[in-house]
């Protein structure tokens, strides 16, 4: 039976949970057995959703299930009283699911499903220690893909997935004392306990651990901005992390006033795969943190800044910057504490096209903390501050997400800071484009 001790990288993001909803229709009513038959398959084909999470003293231990705890797919299912309350309600559910405490003693997979009539919602959980953003739209494929096949009475054999611990002895040619040395950055701009906490907190969300904002454009508002990344040589990526780090400056100072250039710590996840030769199918922690110190100016060119992140995020992973991150985690030294992170998860398809009984109809990602017995051990006498960002390309829109917990950041606050996200991305339809020209945009 497989058993080993979670990593100091996995441990990092154990408190964290990657939560999708999807919701599709099928050609026929669903047996909900076919669904139970569709995540089993799954999980024999990936090891890591064969086990479960067992603390031992002061440390934490992958424990492959038993065959009773395999074989028994639990999702709970809920009938919904009307296509309105199918339609409208979703963000509730979905911050109710995610906020969820899983037992992990239990497993690192967990599921719920709502319907109406033959209108389907279903949510996924997966525990981030094994696993990252990436992997978990594969789970979620796969689950797709064996539910269409067992429709059709088709079977298709696929190539098992070992549960790999890439970090372990990592091959590299660093100096540690040089690590260990520096340098690492924190700024004024990073902290955050003078946002405003949730005062007075409905009882129906006494038990949240997240809050969950959400936006998406249009397919023509998405060709746009695409095309002038292109046009300006930069990712979407570098734009969504400027786009946030300016939104989040603005909670510090008012840009109307500053006459010299900010500095402030950016923050991106960095996709280690290819440094171990991996392909998207291998379910890993494979994230490392990049972090950079920033210029800010009112006069400043966005689309020249985000030209420049492109240039450095390229940079830092040629130079495998991300492994230096990983040897610090591993080796318990000094990280850079950086407050947000946007993430870019690129085009995201579950093979639709490919579908013939399933029809999907919409898509949503966000991360959370629903582990409250980790919590008590990560975060110990004080609270988690934590938010994260994402955006990726679903059906030809870009499709943005803010997580971050609750009830440590309130509900009002982070409508008005993901607004001004959302302002300022719809600011990069222009080809000109200056700091001077967003500020009048943000809200304070």
């Amino acid at each position: 039976m497989f058993e080993r001790k979670i990593n100091p990288i996995e441990k990092s993001v154990m408190f964290l949970s990657l939560n999708t909803m999807i919701q599709f229709k099928c050609h026929q009513k669903l047996d909900f057995n076919n669904l139970k038959k569709a995540i089993l398959c799954t999980k024999q084909r990936f090891q890591y959703l064969r086990l479960k999470i067992l603390k031992d003293n002061e440390n934490f231990k992958f424990v492959e299930q038993n065959d009773q705890e395999l074989n028994e797919t639990k999702i709970e299912i809920v009938q919904l009283k009307s296509i309105e309350e199918f339609q409208t309600e979703w963000k509730e559910r979905h911050i109710l699911f995610g906020s969820k405490n899983h037992d992990l003693t239990l497993g690192v997979l967990f599921f719920h499903l709502y319907y109406y009539d033959n209108n389907y919602e279903l949510y996924m959980s997966s525990n981030h220690s094994g696993n990252d953003a990436r992997g978990h739209f594969i789970i979620l494929k796969d689950i797709i893909t064996n539910l269409e096949n067992i429709l059709c009475d088709k079977i298709e054999l696929k190539d098992r997935k070992k549960f790999l611990n890439i970090h372990e002895n990592i091959s590299h040619n660093f100096c540690l004392d040089d690590l260990k040395a520096g340098p690492w950055y924190e700024n004024e701009f990073q902290r955050l306990e003078n946002i405003p906490r949730e005062n007075i907190i409905e009882e129906k969300f006494k038990n949240l651990s997240y809050n969950f904002e959400f936006f998406q454009f249009d397919e023509e508002t998405s060709l746009k901005i695409i095309q002038n990344c292109k046009l300006n040589k930069c990712s979407v990526q570098a734009i969504f992390s400027l786009a946030s780090t300016i939104a989040l400056v603005n909670e510090k100072i008012d840009l109307k006033s500053i006459s010299d250039k900010i500095e402030c710590l950016n923050s991106i996840p960095c996709d280690m795969r290819y440094y171990f030769g991996l392909d998207l199918e291998d379910l890993i922690k494979g994230a490392a943190s990049l972090c950079w110190l920033q210029q800010l100016g009112k006069n400043d060119n966005l689309w020249s800044v985000a030209e420049q992140t492109t240039k450095v995020i390229h940079d830092m992973k040629n130079s495998n910057e991300g492994i230096k991150w990983w040897l610090k985690c591993l080796n318990g030294y000094n990280l850079s504490k950086y407050s947000h992170i946007a993430s870019s998860l690129g085009k995201i398809s579950l093979s639709e096209e490919n579908l013939r009984n399933i029809k999907i109809m919409d898509l949503r990602f966000s991360c959370s903390t629903p582990y409250k017995a980790i919590n008590d051990v990560f975060f110990k006498n004080s609270e988690s501050r934590f938010q994260m960002m994402h955006v990726f390309t679903y059906s030809n829109r870009l499709t943005f997400n803010f997580c971050c917990s609750y009830p440590t950041f309130s509900s009002e606050w982070t409508k008005r800071f993901f607004q001004n996200v959302k302002n300022i991305m719809l600011s990069f339809k222009q080809e000109n484009l200056f700091l001077d020209d967003v500020i009048p945009l943000l809200l304070r």
